[in-house]
């Protein structure tokens, strides 16, 4: 089953991947760029147009509401679920959504980062599923160094990076692991949401200079949005762009925003920050913000703007003229990436080895987290004792065959519920996953075979496998290898199928609270329908049904059948010694004893059709959307 499992997951995550990118920024251009919500009329970007060239810092203001995160969002490509219009150009080329993915990138505004790993280890994490294969590991290394080196990081290259409770670094130092997981990849552009969000005004000034360096020393296209940024970290900004109710405020060199407000009426006072006069001047009433965004618009058109001047007063035409060598060197590698042939060089690695990574990370947050699984094991031995000594050696007689009965059934219970748990441990992991997965770290099925074997070989098997030995001895089921192994077997079949039905609550619904509350329901259904609190047969004929997609029938029913088909009831009834064949009592409880084999076969069908149907959520509905 796991070799199938492997090569399904293997066809679906077999895709084809990027091209390696440039080390330079290009020049990124926006024309007349629009959005809406396809039942809205009503635009929240309206004609947003401009550009910024390499080694420039571009940085997107605006009151809440202005539209600036979502208009950084197109800038990226990121999947929008309305309708966008305009264009968004990289070196006067337009970009399909895939090649706009490989020239980004993306900082989103949280940080979503593994608390458990290092920052080299963070770093390395990326550059190795993102570099090409053909890179040394001793180089990938080399550039991991760079990276935390240029991003000031070096000095905590081996503290973790907390988070959940668990201590690590600052808030400023994961804003730039954040930044450094993209770096790495030697993007072109490089797009933030917020770097400053949730910082304090040193840290906030760290990363700002930080990006500004980037730019200058690395000839780095750098774009952000942040919300109200300190004089100092104004005077950072080559380029503002000024949202207003999704309109063009203004666009242009930052040191001549005051010249520009001035010559209209509205001087920033003497003293006063010019990023916070920008706010107030964005935040006035509707036509103050249509009067100042319709006559303030040096953007467009892009190649014959006379007036857009840089600051060391080079027209967009001359500076153009200036770089077209790095422009055909840039545009050939875009045309290039555009022919469906197989490249040797390839961003992305092969599944074997994003699986192998993906597991190495797995390992390392399950081994520094024991808590986690100690827990399960503790927990389950515990129950395992507790259900073993309160059906301590279960006779024949018909109180020790109902306790027999019972106690299966509650270990069933007992599983079934701490199945639950694999709602919330994916929940903390979900939009690690969201974010990897939109920025290209690995396929989606390498992550789901390697949440397979991290999650529920050891949280989910490994408890069931505790549990149902300790009980097993203590209870007095019926011995022999070949009994127990079609116990333990059953168990560990049943237990994987609870875990992955709740990991389908935790994909298909992202409220966990409502995940849990919806699990908890189905689990007392599929219970309800076990054949212990109701006779098969009685069933109504409308809700039957049901007991045919319950887990419990077919492990409850394979379970006792293994432990009693053979055993004779002996007991005394009235003064009359009695012998009955429990086979004769498991019919009239609508059990067939000979449904072992059968059971089995099923609860694989249905483990099965669980994890084909958990990959297919994880493959098509767990995606990143904005």
């Amino acid at each position: 089953m796991a070799g199938y499992l492997w090569s399904f997951c293997a066809y679906l995550g077999a895709k084809k991947r990027p091209v390696p990118l440039p080390q330079e920024g290009v020049t990124v251009s926006f024309q007349n760029v629009g959005y809406r919500l396809k039942r809205h009329k009503k635009p929240i970007i309206d004609g947003v147009s401009g550009m910024i060239k390499p080694g420039h810092v571009l940085a997107i203001m605006g009151p809440s509401g202005a539209g600036k995160s979502t208009f950084l969002d197109i800038l990226a490509g990121k999947s929008k679920s309305g309708i966008v219009t305009g264009s968004v150009l990289f070196d006067n080329i337009p970009m399909s959504p895939q090649l706009q993915r490989n020239l980004i990138g993306f900082v989103d505004q949280e940080d979503t980062l593994m608390p458990t790993l290092t920052v080299r280890e963070t770093l390395m994490f990326s550059a190795q599923l993102r570099l090409p294969e053909s890179i040394s590991k001793e180089d990938k290394i080399k550039k991991v160094n760079e990276v935390m080196a240029t991003l000031g990081l070096s000095h905590v290259a081996n503290t973790r990076v907390g988070g959940h409770g668990k201590r690590g670094i600052s808030g400023g130092e994961k804003r730039r692991v954040s930044i450094g997981v993209e770096l790495v990849t030697s993007p072109s552009v490089i797009v933030l949401d917020e770097p400053t969000s949730g910082l304090d005004s040193f840290n906030a000034i760290h990363v700002i200079k930080t990006l500004s360096d980037l730019a200058r020393k690395l000839r780095k296209t750098v774009i952000f949005t942040i919300h109200q940024p300190r004089s100092d970290a104004y005077a950072l900004f080559d380029q503002v762009l000024v949202l207003a109710k999704g309109k063009t405020l203004y666009f242009g060199p930052g040191s001549s925003a005051g010249m520009f407000f001035k010559q209209r009426g509205s001087a920033c006072p003497e003293g006063y920050n010019m990023a916070d006069h920008l706010l107030d001047m964005a935040s006035v009433d509707s036509l103050a913000v249509d009067r100042f965004s319709t006559d303030s618009l040096p953007v467009i058109p892009l190649r014959q703007s006379d007036s857009i001047v840089e600051d060391d007063g080079t027209q967009i035409e001359e500076f153009e003229k200036d770089h077209m060598e790095r422009r055909i060197s840039t545009v050939s590698l875009i045309i290039d990436s555009l022919v469906p042939v197989e490249k040797p060089k390839r961003r992305q690695v092969g599944f074997y080895t994003q699986v192998k990574i993906l597991s190495g990370r797995a390992f390392k947050n399950l081994i520094r987290t024991p808590s986690l699984l100690l827990a399960h094991i503790i927990i389950a031995v515990a129950l395992g004792a507790f259900v073993g000594g309160l059906y301590y050696q279960s006779g024949t007689t018909l109180g020790g065959i109902q306790n027999r009965l019972g106690s299966i059934i509650f270990i069933l219970a007992l599983l079934g519920f701490s199945g639950l748990s694999a709602i919330g441990s994916f929940a903390v992991e979900k939009q690690l996953f969201l974010r990897e997965r939109g920025n290209g770290f690995y396929g989606p099925m390498a992550y789901f075979l390697t949440k397979v074997i991290f999650d529920i070989v050891p949280l989910r098997l490994l408890p069931a496998v505790a549990m149902g030995t300790i009980a097993y001895k203590l209870i007095g089921f019926t011995d022999g290898r070949d009994h127990f192994t079609k116990y333990i077997s059953m168990l560990i079949f049943f237990s994987a199928e609870i875990g992955l039905l709740c990991l389908t609550f935790a994909i298909t619904i992202s409220d966990i609270g409502t995940a849990t509350l919806l699990g908890s329901i189905i689990i007392l259904f599929k219970m309800l329908f076990a054949g212990f609190l109701i006779n098969q047969s009685s069933i109504p004929p409308a809700l039957s049904w049901i007991q045919y997609l319950s887990f419990f029938r077919y492990a409850y029913e394979a379970m006792i059948v293994n432990d009693l088909t053979d055993v004779q009831i002996h007991d005394n009834v009235s003064g009359s010694n009695i012998t009955i064949p429990v086979s004769v009592v498991l019919d009239k409880f609508g059990f067939d004893v000979n449904a072992y084999w059968r059971d089995f076969i099923v609860s694989v069908g249905l483990l099965i059709g669980l994890l084909v149907l958990n990959a297919a959520f994880v493959q098509f509905r767990l995606k990143e959307t904005r």
